[in-house]
């Protein structure tokens, strides 16, 4: 345990960098992610028209994903992150501004434009910045740790700021229009990170790995559509489903979420740390298992008591899972088809998210609030199977590849 926070300590400096400006946009994501729900309520939009915005925000997001994907190593991929980390102070403050249904689709159109350039360059940037496999899979779970911990505390701050500041059209305009200010922080910390070094493949391989993704990339786009369906029916809610459900005010809510921010911030810190003492086959059939039931349970009427606990630990094996599972993904492909792959995952995960918030939507019309994770449950059982028979052999492929690779590199050095 002592060595292995010593390699978090010793991650490159890009990669620390990056991770202090994580906190800033989980402190944004979360006030805005608490709040846009409870500030569309407020001025009569009702759950089925948030879920269609929810709904067209995803498409947008996974549609410029995968167009973006394909210009990223050509444009940058630092300064697609930077652009889309504007656009999503930009759009999330741009709700504040408006109460009519158009502008609410516009500004979060705008959000999820920009989401979709951050998340088609972040992690294919970030691993440009590591050194070793082993530094990949570490700086991959650390940002999510990082992101869920701050997450935690925005959503907390997001509780109490109307209280102070809810002098506007709602009571939470106000701090809705701060999240811009706050995100804006990580652009300005983004701007010191270094700048990419650009790999020229040759002719035939760049332009297959542009235009022609690998068979493994499909097939890894094709489970994460199911961790997004399973996501999106219900992370987005969360705020209208304790609320509602558990009969909870704003800052109770706020408070609970950021309980489970920690957790999910001690879910993602150790989850390298587990499947490194475990290995991926092990570990995965744990998560996939500890993530099963307690979805199901959760779809039963519970004491209030044993509601919170098996909600917090079933979201933070969930989260551990998708930090385990997609940064496993990641490392399996080449850095040149990263990309397309970032790009390829976001569009499975946003066509999926789109047809699930619709259908949590309506399902939340009718005051429904067991049904959304009894759906998520079923979703990641089928998700297990596609992972254990067309996903995990080419993961373990991967690896043995590349023990063999390193091996050979060994041997190399000395002769």
């Amino acid at each position: 345990m002592i060595q292995y926070f010593k390699q978090i300590w010793t991650l490159p400096y890009a990669v620390r960098l990056f991770l202090i400006s994580e906190s800033f946009l989980g402190i944004g994501q979360g006030i805005f992610s608490l709040l846009f729900n409870l500030h569309l309520l407020a001025l009569h939009v009702d759950e089925s028209q948030i879920g269609k915005i929810t709904a067209v925000g995803t498409v947008v997001m996974g549609i410029g994903s995968i167009s973006i994907s394909y210009f990223i190593d050509q444009w940058g991929r630092k300064r697609t992150l930077l652009t889309g980390v504007l656009l999503i102070g930009a759009g999330s403050s741009g709700v504040a501004l408006g109460s009519e249904l158009l502008h609410f689709y516009m500004a979060y159109g705008v959000y999820s434009f920009g989401l979709a350039m951050l998340v088609a360059s972040e992690f294919s940037l970030l691993f440009m910045y590591c050194e070793t496999k082993q530094q990949e899979t570490l700086s991959y779970s650390m940002v999510f740790a990082v992101f869920t911990l701050f997450v935690g505390l925005g959503t907390y701050i997001g509780g109490i700021l109307p209280k102070y500041l809810g002098t506007g059209v709602t009571t939470y305009q106000v701090p809705i229009l701060l999240t811009g200010g706050i995100i804006f922080l990580v652009f300005a910390t983004r701007l010191f990170l270094p700048k990419e070094i650009r790999k020229t493949p040759a002719p035939g391989e760049r332009k297959k790995t542009k235009w022609v993704p690998s068979t493994n990339v499909f097939i890894f786009t094709g489970f994460s559509i199911f961790l997004g369906a399973s996501f999106a029916l219900l992370v987005p809610f969360f705020n209208i489903i304790l609320k509602y459900r558990l009969t909870l005010q704003d800052d109770q809510v706020a408070l609970l979420l950021t309980l489970n921010g920690l957790v999910l911030f001690f879910s993602s810190l150790f989850s390298p740390f587990f499947l490194e003492k475990w290995g991926l086959r092990k570990t995965t059939m744990i998560i996939f298992l500890t993530t099963v039931v307690p979805s199901f349970i959760l779809g039963l009427a519970l004491p209030l008591s044993l509601f919170v606990m098996v909600f917090l630990f079933r979201s933070g094996v969930f989260t551990a899972l998708q930090n385990v599972l997609e940064g496993q993904m990641m490392q399996a492909t080449p850095d040149e088809d990263r990309s397309i792959y970032a790009g390829m995952r976001s569009l499975g995960r946003s066509m999926a998210s789109s047809v699930m918030s619709l259908i949590t939507g309506y399902i939340l019309l009718v005051k429904n609030y067991y049904l959304p994770f009894v759906l998520s449950g079923a979703i990641l059982a089928l998700g297990y199977f596609y992972f254990q028979y067309l996903v995990l052999p080419r993961l373990e492929q991967s690896d043995s590849e590349a023990q063999l690779k390193n091996s050979s590199a060994t041997e190399e050095v000395t002769l």
